[in-house]
């Protein structure tokens, strides 16, 4: 029974923790002042006792007592710049707005949306076989430059004439010109979600082997982009005009861009949320500018059904899920549209109240509706 028991030696922990642990002293009995010059002494005096001298570790030291350990939440934020994307944009906002009031003349399709954003300005009735959305921001962004009474007095009565002092050019030029220098970006951004090589081959117009470095990839991308869309003609003089082509282009790439990035998010993630609902806005306000649009919706709508046809055999996936999945994405495409259409048309007809020459294509029910 009487065993002898071996004295184990301390392991470091324990003689980490025996080091910094408060030392223990017999109560205090007599008062003690902190302030008082006779507790500095006390320690030499005999018979007095001192409060308990207590060792804190380096990182607690305090004066007034132990310090608490507190949780620091720090907060991180990450910004990625991709200076391809910056260096697409700022060569195509070079391109598209340099001498953006040159030529200061009517060009091609000038004649007409020039004319329909004057009647916007002054509220008279006009009538054109497609959506009225684009030319209405070409008319917020005359109004918005000042469109005053000179400019309403100008009249356009053929191409290549010149436009007066009072016409704001650069502020009617503006919106297309941005739109069309998001052009280039919006490609390289459709490139930056590798959907393999054959849609890389479509974008660029480029060829892509297996042996080219990640850099030599950038460099061909970077260069027919500058080549195939800040440098393209047809798309550089369309954006300097006021024309609803570069307006049409970036909206339905906006959609399909949305539309790309929502595929590959978590189901009912905010960003689920957020994308599905941008791409059906986007191309929604692109049908609302042409109706040549309607076939990016079709498009749209097939990818939709075509990838809830390849989640119909996911185990992992439930019932209800599929079915939220399959409702939410049915109502974006289908309301959004349809809401924003509508809308175009109510800001159309509520703000053209005046009777113009264009009433007689409507009925004489509404012609009395409007103002003489």
């Amino acid at each position: 029974m009487g065993k002898n028991r071996k004295k184990t030696q301390p392991t470091g922990k324990e003689e980490d923790d025996e080091k910094w642990a408060p030392s223990i002293t017999k109560p205090v009995t007599e008062d003690f002042d902190a302030g008082s010059e006779a507790t500095s002494k006390e320690s030499s005096s005999p018979g007095v006792v001192g409060p308990p001298e207590i060792l804190f570790p380096p990182h607690c030291t305090s004066s007034e007592g132990p310090a608490r350990r507190t949780r620091v939440h720090s907060f991180v934020l990450t910004l990625h710049v991709d200076l391809v994307f910056l260096l697409l944009l700022a060569l195509s906002l070079v391109t598209r707005l340099y001498r953006l009031d040159y030529p200061r003349n009517i060009v091609f399709d000038e004649l007409h949306f020039g004319k329909y954003a004057q009647l916007y300005n002054k509220g008279v009735f006009f009538f054109d076989f497609q959506p009225p959305l684009g030319k209405q921001l070409i008319a917020l962004a005359s109004h918005l430059a000042g469109f005053d009474a000179g400019a309403s007095n100008f009249t356009y009565s053929k191409i290549g004439q010149a436009y007066s002092a009072e016409i704001p050019v650069v502020a009617m030029r503006l919106i297309p010109a941005v739109c069309g220098s998001l052009l280039p970006p919006l490609m390289y951004l459709f490139d930056e979600l590798h959907f393999g090589k054959y849609a890389q081959l479509y974008n660029k117009g480029v060829f892509f082997f297996d042996f080219q470095p990640p850099l030599g990839k950038q460099l061909i991308a970077l260069a027919s982009h500058l080549a195939g869309f800040d440098a393209d003609n047809s798309l550089l003089c369309q954006s300097r005009f006021i024309l609803m082509e570069p307006i049409l282009l970036c909206l339905m790439l906006l959609g399909f861009l949305c539309l790309l990035k929502f595929r590959q998010r978590p189901l009912f993630s905010p960003s689920y949320w957020g994308l599905l609902l941008s791409s059906a806005f986007f191309l929604a306000c692109a049908f609302s500018v042409k109706y040549v649009a309607y076939f990016s919706l079709l498009c749209a709508w097939y990818v939709i059904l075509r990838d809830l046809w390849d989640l119909i055999p996911d185990q992992k996936l439930s019932y209800r899920t599929l079915m939220a999945h399959t409702i939410a994405c049915a109502l974006a495409f289908s309301v959004i549209p349809l809401a924003v259409y509508i809308a175009s048309f109510y800001v159309h007809l509520s703000t053209l109240t005046k009777a113009g020459h264009h009433d007689s294509v409507m009925t004489s029910h509404f012609q009395a509706s409007l103002e003489f």
